[in-house]
């Protein structure tokens, strides 16, 4: 478990340091939040593109060379990256597309990994670890990469991130379980079963797509929040890191508290009505927008939404099948992110002309209905603990 946090460590380490730099990067080059806002459409793409297919050859290659094979793509876009810079709109666009389908890959075979190389009753523990670590980053790393960006370039930046890539492959290379190779069926019929699998894990399918309605709003938030802070409170890009960090650390509160709160009252309820609390927290903030409402605002939901995301990926790993995993998580990682997309393009076509108080009022209310839609409508088993699965 160890070696697997750790390499989880040096590809948080090195993603957030892709996502922080390439939006603001697109930034400076326009001045606009429409180029930032589509830097992230493409981050996503792929997970609605490419999703479906990923974890089918996640299952029929085997994690370990998935892991490999992924990490080393994303080593070799970031270098391009690196080297070529963002001259080109378009270019910026295709590299970054590249980039997250490898990226996807490589997370895919990690979490295909972490069933085969550990026993089914130390999985939360595993996924509570491994958010609080992905969130220690997620809230130190802003405030570090906007310190680096004081003295180094964005590209030299992005080199750090492919060297950090490059430890966490050859931890792999020597550490990572060979997995026994999948059933030999046609590739299309194994992507349909696959959907069949998990349309028989009643629960997870209905929550596949609660998340993926919740991630459209929460990632254009984040982008609506970062535009502000650069457009409105003119901050620099090292404030921005210091402002994104308070949501860092509601991030490792909300993980660590995870399993509790889920054993108190149950994973289904934990995933149904942590929404409706962010929603309620994007209302109260839009009133009045600064820095320090701005910072509660993110620290109020990451830690919300930190707990969210350890219960739904833990119960995933948990009733999936270890031989399905693979196309499981690959088919419920595409409808994750399968709105995201959209509500990012939405967001820069129309970005511009409303304000960031009416966005997160928006927002706040499609939580808010969302939520009583969902509870409203009996599809799903609230009783169920995710003990009950072991």
């Amino acid at each position: 478990m160890t070696l697997l946090l750790l390499i989880t460590a040096l590809k948080a380490i090195a993603e957030k340091i892709i996502y922080f730099v390439l939006p603001l990067w697109a930034f400076q080059l326009t001045q606009s939040n429409d180029l930032m806002s589509h830097v992230r459409l493409f981050e996503y793409l792929p997970f609605l593109v490419l999703g479906f297919i990923i974890g089918t050859l996640v299952d029929r290659i085997g994690s370990r060379k998935g892991f490999i094979g992924g990490t080393l793509g994303q080593i070799v876009v970031v270098m391009l990256l690196a080297l070529n810079g963002v001259s080109s709109q378009h270019l910026l666009f295709l590299l970054v597309f590249m980039l997250m389908g490898m990226t996807y890959f490589a997370n895919n075979s990690l979490i295909v990994q972490s069933k085969v190389a550990l026993p089914e009753n130390r999985l939360i523990i595993y996924n509570k670890y491994n958010n609080m670590v992905t969130n220690v980053f997620d809230s130190a790393g802003p405030a570090i990469i906007g310190g680096m960006l004081l003295l180094l370039t964005y590209t030299q930046t992005l080199s750090l991130s492919y060297a950090l890539l490059f430890i966490a492959l050859l931890l792999s290379v020597f550490s990572f379980r060979r997995t026994p190779p999948a059933e030999n069926k046609p590739f299309i019929p194994d992507i349909i079963y696959g959907f069949k699998a998990l349309y028989g894990l009643r629960n997870l399918w209905i929550l596949s797509w609660w998340t993926s309605f919740a991630n459209a709003i929460v990632v254009v938030s984040e982008i609506a929040v970062m535009y502000y802070a650069k457009s409105q409170l003119n901050l620099s890009d090292f404030q921005v890191g210091l402002l994104f960090a308070a949501g860092g650390i509601g991030a490792i509160m909300g993980s660590w508290c995870s399993d509790r709160v889920e054993k108190r009252v149950g994973v289904i309820q934990v995933l149904v009505y942590s929404i409706p609390l962010i929603g309620l927290a994007y209302l109260l903030i839009s009133i009045h927008l600064n820095i320090v409402t701005l910072g509660i605002l993110l620290f109020c939901e990451s830690f919300l939404f930190s707990i969210y995301i350890v219960c739904v990926r833990t119960y995933r790993l948990v009733v999936a099948p270890a031989k399905d995993l693979g196309k499981i998580n690959g088919i419920t990682g595409s409808i994750f992110k399968m709105f995201i997309p959209f509500s990012l393009a939405a967001y820069g076509a129309w970005g511009n002309t409303i304000t960031t108080n009416e966005v997160l009022r928006i927002m706040g209310g499609l939580f808010l209905i969302g939520s009583i839609l969902l509870s409203a409508s009996n599809m799903l088993k609230m009783k169920e603990k995710l003990s009950d699965n072991y």
